[in-house]
């Protein structure tokens, strides 16, 4: 399975995107596991995402159909 991990703007957690799933997770650094709170859904053609330290924008790359 290939993710990319980065920081999250929820302080003790981080950012997790698993390839191939639409969904930005965010993992506690203390306890491992998943809030689901702090999920973001992500549109079907998009490839990458990174959300920022605020939390209001994010990097978004996508790949559109063709």
């Amino acid at each position: 399975m290939e993710f990319t991990a980065f920081f999250h703007p929820e302080p003790g957690h981080v950012q997790i995107l698993v390839a191939g799933e639409p969904v930005i997770r965010a993992v506690s650094l203390r306890t491992g596991k998943e809030n689901k709170r702090l999920q973001v859904e992500l549109g079907p053609d998009v490839s990458t995402a990174v959300l920022d330290r605020s939390g209001d924008f994010a990097v978004v790359q996508y790949t559109p159909a063709i």
